[in-house]
């Protein structure tokens, strides 16, 4: 019997009730894990954005889609990829294969967030089938019958959710093309990212063999990662073309560089030169390393959209040479944006990104960054045709309005932090410049009475009408103290 504190009577406590609440917890299997999962569930909240952006059409990889009735027609298709890959090798038959995967069951069951809940034997069965579809997908093989098939398919397999271990493809294709180096997968598959990301995809690095990928959105960010080999208007050599934000981009770092410095330095006394070496250094490794940045300034700062930019003197240009979209720098007042391809796919392909961004702890958050940048720069459909004069934004879908509809939706329910944001020193430069006073004041101008030609007339107009009331108060001041003869 128990007794309640609130009304201070017995109550019995059903035994039964408790079994089978006990029967629940020992029923109940906690997985245990060797390694983090690395392929996703994408997040209800990003889905009730855009559901159809995470939602694959017509072919299913991986435990998450398996079962849907509109994709089992592919299903059918894959039957054939692995007939051809059995064909490459005579020296591997089935058996090789089923026991290659086998192998890897565990590990690859662990790389997804919840739990295959299917046999071995099947288990096995969908990631042979899966792994040789994809993997000559990605070569450039197609047994569809119709072409369009192909390009559908290239579409979900840019999908967090559709995912396959890299380890596993990378297996497949060592077995099944042994006479092939084992980076030559990665350069294929760098290729086929770089076409679904560029119009020019040998801007693309291979990544080092010693890197471990833990599939192809994985793969993706690491070749458009803008922290690394930085473009800034290298071109591949080491040669800058004058937008390097390093040492020598400002006074304080050429004058510390320049030789006539390094000899007057030299000829200094030893005790005040070591006085001044720190400070001199300080000068090159902090002051000239963000020439546009203060010594404080606020962690993540909000910035206005690009025609109020414009108009305090901020301008946007196409960067020509950059390593991927996500490559921006600013510099004397410009800001310098690679262009970006605005299709079909854009949304879909921004969005699993960011999804996976999401989900990962280790993810750097760069799409994500650059989408907040891109949202805080578009506002209304003026904003997108001043980035569209410039180039930075082209492409053939949709109007100027549902472009900045889409990049304003795509931060709808993300969460970030200026602890990962790589555009942090250049949203500061950008509102430090903005809320420069004289830069305020050419807003303001171009704001109040700028913004139209009526405008313009009406302040030439009163500006002339000034001028002639004041050139009239001066000849009756004169002809007063002066009267004419």
């Amino acid at each position: 019997m128990i007794i309640t504190e609130d009304e201070g009577i017995e109550t019995s406590l059903d035994m039964d009730w408790v079994a089978s609440l006990e029967m629940k917890v020992s029923d109940t299997k906690i997985r245990r894990r060797n390694r983090e999962p690395t392929i996703y569930r994408v997040p209800d909240t990003l889905k009730m954005v855009d559901h159809e952006a995470y939602e694959p059409r017509i072919v299913s990889l991986g435990p998450y889609h398996r079962d849907k009735p509109h994709l089992q027609a592919m299903n059918q298709l894959k039957w054939k990829y692995l007939k051809f890959v059995l064909h490459q090798n005579t020296g591997m038959v089935m058996k090789d294969y089923v026991g290659l995967i086998k192998k890897l069951e565990t590990r690859t069951r662990d790389a997804y967030s919840e739990e295959a809940k299917m046999d071995s034997n099947s288990f096995v069965e969908m990631m042979l089938l899966d792994g040789c579809f994809l993997m000559l997908t990605i070569i450039g093989y197609d047994f569809s019958e119709e072409r369009w098939t192909r390009n559908v398919a290239v579409r979900d397999i840019l999908m967090l959710e559709n995912q396959l271990p890299f380890f596993l493809l990378e297996t497949l294709y060592e077995s099944a093309f042994p006479h092939f180096h084992r980076d030559h997968f990665r350069r294929l598959t760098v290729n086929f990212i770089g076409k679904r990301f560029s119009r020019n995809s040998s801007s693309f690095v291979l990544p080092s063999d010693n890197e471990t990928f833990h599939h192809i959105i994985h793969l993706s960010l690491s070749c458009i990662d803008p922290t690394t080999n930085h473009g800034n208007g290298n071109d591949g050599n080491g040669n800058g073309n004058g937008n390097d934000n390093g040492n020598h981009s400002s006074t304080f770092g050429f004058l510390c560089n320049s030789k006539l410095v390094k000899t007057v330095f030299v000829s200094l006394p030893s005790k005040l030169r070591s006085s001044l070496l720190p400070l001199v250094n300080k000068i090159r490794t902090c002051r000239d390393a963000n020439p546009e940045k203060d010594l404080f300034v606020s962690a993540f700062p909000w910035i206005p959209s690009a025609t109020v930019c414009n108009e305090a003197g901020i301008y946007f240009k196409r960067k020509q040479k950059a390593k991927s979209f996500l490559d921006i720098t600013f510099h004397n007042g410009k800001v310098e944006i690679p262009q970006l391809y605005i299709g079909d796919r854009t949304n879909m392909l921004l969005r699993n990104l960011i999804a996976y961004e999401q989900c990962s702890t280790d993810s750097m958050l760069h799409v994500t960054s650059y989408m907040v940048l891109m949202n805080y720069l578009i506002d209304t459909a003026a904003d997108v045709q001043l980035l569209q004069q410039q180039e930075i934004i082209i492409g053939d879908v949709g109007h100027s309005q549902e472009i900045a509809i889409l990049f304003n939706k795509l931060g709808m329910n993300v969460s970030y932090n200026s602890y990962k944001f790589y555009l942090v020193d250049v949203l500061n430069a950008m509102r430090k410049h903005h809320d420069t006073r004289r830069n305020k004041w050419r807003a303001r101008l171009n704001r109040d009475y700028f913004s139209n030609p009526w405008a313009v007339i009406s302040l030439i107009g009163a500006l002339v009408l000034f001028l002639l009331t004041a050139l009239q108060s001066t000849f009756a001041v004169l002809s007063y103290f002066r009267p004419p003869k």
